[in-house]
């Protein structure tokens, strides 16, 4: 005789149900070799889809960072070609970078030195 079972759905745990969770900033980073062409036509639309707020991948040839922001909605993102996010920002090793949603103890802005994060090539 089978068994029988029936299981019901139940609601995701969100922030919004449990505003006791501490403050969680999600990112993609990939940092690509010989991988550039399937991080950013795969990974990187697949982070938007999936509402990743923004993400990251850096060329470890030219040592450029591309930096993907404010994805589309879950049904515009499956639509859309491309990244998948609305704004897209290429850094040159030289500059600096930082994220709304990286800050330190104070509340501030985290700021990324490239050049003191990537290795000198050479």
């Amino acid at each position: 005789m089978g068994r029988s079972s029936t299981r019901r759905r139940s609601e995701p745990c969100t922030r919004q149900s449990s505003p006791d969770w501490p403050p969680i900033s999600v990112k993609g980073f990939e940092v690509a070799d010989t991988s550039l062409a399937y991080d950013l036509g795969t990974k990187v639309p697949l982070y938007a889809r999936h509402g990743i707020p923004e993400a990251w991948v850096i060329d470890a040839a030219t040592r450029r960072t591309r930096v993907f922001r404010q994805p589309f909605g879950r049904g515009e993102a499956s639509r859309s070609a491309g990244s998948g996010y609305a704004t897209e920002v290429s850094i040159e090793p030289h500059e600096a970078i930082s994220s709304a949603s990286v800050v330190d103890d104070a509340g501030e802005q985290v700021v990324v030195e490239l050049a003191r994060l990537l290795p000198t090539v050479g």
